[in-house]
């Protein structure tokens, strides 16, 4: 009678493969784990993706969140230029520059 067959998982590819060091278990448990290891890759690419559209939306909020900034400087300096801005509109201005709360 033969020796039966070793199994063990690539770590690479997730692949069931022969191997001579592998545990006496059956294909079928390797399957199940291979199965598992399917269903990891497959979350780490689904997160990956959404890391990336994450990022990507970041970066747009951020670009907009510039431009209304510059916006928001050129109006004040164009108001300021005709003596039409007090002390209190300067301070608010400030404070909704640097991120806080008026």
């Amino acid at each position: 009678m033969s020796e039966p067959k070793r199994y063990g998982l690539s770590r690479e590819t997730c692949d069931i493969v022969e191997w001579r060091y592998g545990l006496y278990v059956g294909i079928e448990d390797y399957q199940k784990i291979e199965a598992k290891c399917q269903r990891y890759k497959a979350e780490v690419e689904r997160l990956t993706l959404l890391q990336a559209k994450t990022l990507a939306e970041r970066n747009k909020a951020k670009a907009q969140i510039e431009r209304l900034t510059k916006a928001g400087d050129a109006i004040y300096q164009s108001f300021d230029q005709f003596g039409q801005v007090d002390a209190k509109t300067l301070k608010r201005w400030q404070t909704a520059r640097e991120g806080k709360q008026s």
